[in-house]
């Protein structure tokens, strides 16, 4: 008897594959697999094993050296994985005992992990929450979210919102709030004035300290 041939419409002899054969029996697919590891690795071809972290309480996808990206990349910085005793039972909030915040990095919530990262340790296991001020290069901010002008983090400078709340105009770029006694916290209507630009505003300090020339921007006159 001759040698059987097995023709294009035959499908791939693995049990359960519907594919038409590629080659000895097999379609592309397990064919690959033959040649590659001698046996047939996964019978059902596009299913894969999902494999997760190995950390304990971590199920994010597998991607190198058993841990997930951002394990692997605690393992390569430190040497060692930090958050992995902080994971265990913590259910996305944060590690430090009272703190309800969700879990951000190392096992903290942000304001805790900024601690960890900056003193090694926690400072202060409590952190009050935020009470609408803030305060940057000496300006005070107060969160108003629902301000046209806030920021991404939903502040506006305080000294924006009482100008608005007097006078109802909305301070928008490139208008520029001036404190008239040169102290930045203090936002009494009265010692506020705006300016057009910021151009027009610097021309009136460089005119205040005695200064004329070129500035950026233009020519003080």
């Amino acid at each position: 008897m001759g040698k059987r041939v097995r023709d294009g419409n035959q499908g791939c002899k693995v049990p359960g594959c519907d594919r038409k054969h590629k080659g000895h029996g097999y379609c592309y697919g397990h064919l690959h697999q033959i040649k590659r590891n001698g046996k047939i690795t996964r019978p059902v071809i596009g299913e894969y094993e999902v494999k997760t972290c190995s950390v304990e309480g971590c199920f994010e996808p597998f991607k190198a050296r058993g841990y997930c990206s951002r394990h692997t990349y605690q393992f390569y910085k430190y040497g060692k994985i930090i958050s992995a005793e902080k994971m265990k039972g913590l259910g996305g909030r944060c590690s430090v005992p009272g703190c309800e915040r969700p879990r951000r990095s190392n096992g903290y919530c942000e304001p805790h992990n900024q601690q960890f990262t900056k003193h090694g340790k926690i400072m202060n296991e409590q952190i009050a929450e935020r009470n609408g001020v803030s305060i940057s290069n000496g300006y005070v901010l107060l969160l108003k979210k629902d301000n046209p002008m806030a920021s991404k983090r939903g502040y506006v400078h305080r000294s924006h919102w009482v100008w608005e709340q007097n006078t109802g105009h909305i301070v928008t770029p490139p208008e520029v709030i001036h404190h008239r006694n040169g102290i930045k916290d203090d936002d009494r209507f009265e010692n506020l004035e705006i300016f057009p630009t910021d151009r027009d505003h610097q021309r009136l300090r460089h005119r205040k300290k005695g200064v004329f020339g070129v500035i950026k921007g233009g020519v003080i006159s």
